[in-house]
Order: C-alpha cells, then sequence, then structure tokens
C-alpha cells in the first residue's frame, strides 16, 4: 500500500508541493475550478488532514463541499458526492460515456452518489461540468 505524500500533520503542503506530488495532471482541477470560479467568485480550497490520507484539498461554497482531492505521487483521486438533482441533472448533461458509466456503478450513501476519478479518468472541461452541477444542483 502506498503511503500517503503528506502524512506529517504537523506540516501542511502549499500548492506548489502538491503539484510536485501529483504533477501536470493536477492542472485538469485547477483549470476546472477556474472555470467554476467564473460564475462563483466564493470558491474556496483548503487542505484538511486526514490519519489515514494524510493532507489533501478540499474545494468549497460557502459552507457547500464541493468536492476532495486526495494527492498520489504522479496522480490523485477526485471524490465528488451528488443529491439526486445532481445526479438527475448530470444523467441529462453532455458529461461523456465514462461518466455516465461510473454512474450506473456508484456507491449511494444518506449523503448522495459518490463519483471518483483518477486524473486518467478526466479531463478540465468534464471536470468543470461536473463542479457546476454540483454547485447547481444544491443553490
Amino acid at each position: 500500500m502506498q503511503t500517503a505524500p503528506f502524512p506529517d500533520p504537523r506540516d501542511p503542503p502549499d500548492d506548489d508541493e502538491l503539484f510536485g506530488v501529483v504533477g501536470k495532471d493536477f492542472k485538469i482541477v485547477t483549470t476546472a475550478v477556474d472555470r467554476l470560479r467564473g460564475d462563483h467568485k466564493t470558491i474556496t480550497q483548503a487542505y484538511k488532514f486526514s490519519k489515514t490520507s494524510g493532507w489533501y484539498l478540499t474545494y468549497d461554497k460557502g459552507r457547500q463541499r464541493i468536492c476532495y482531492l486526495f494527492p498520489k505521487r504522479g496522480d490523485f483521486l477526485l471524490k465528488i458526492v451528488y443529491n439526486d438533482k445532481g445526479v438527475a441533472a448530470m444523467k441529462a448533461a453532455d458529461v461523456g460515456s465514462g461518466v455516465k458509466e461510473k454512474l450506473g456503478s456508484a456507491k449511494k450513501y444518506a449523503e448522495g452518489t459518490l463519483l471518483e476519478f483518477a486524473a486518467a479518468e478526466i479531463t478540465a472541461k468534464v471536470l468543470a461540468e461536473l463542479l457546476r452541477i454540483k454547485v447547481a444542483s444544491v443553490a
């Protein structure tokens, strides 16, 4: 099992360190979030710590959690939870067959339906649309 890239609770990374670990694919997320910020200026990011995952990044709009980014060496794991309204919007949107296939087998929790993506599974354009749907579904 691979250890977390940032395991020390006393030493949170900054964006440059995160980019250094994740690599060029971190641009997928930053580009998508920048597009979302074009319509929603209040999108923030915060580093959080978990004993099992080490430091990870969250993106929020006010008190609404938009997504989680767990860094991996040369990759990332992005998690987004959708309510029923978001799932319905995603089914009607042009998000690609790969996303819709994931949606068909996604885990469902009390909080909603969880979609997870590695860097190779998503583009900045598709992620921007998924984040737009996420924000709109709880507005």
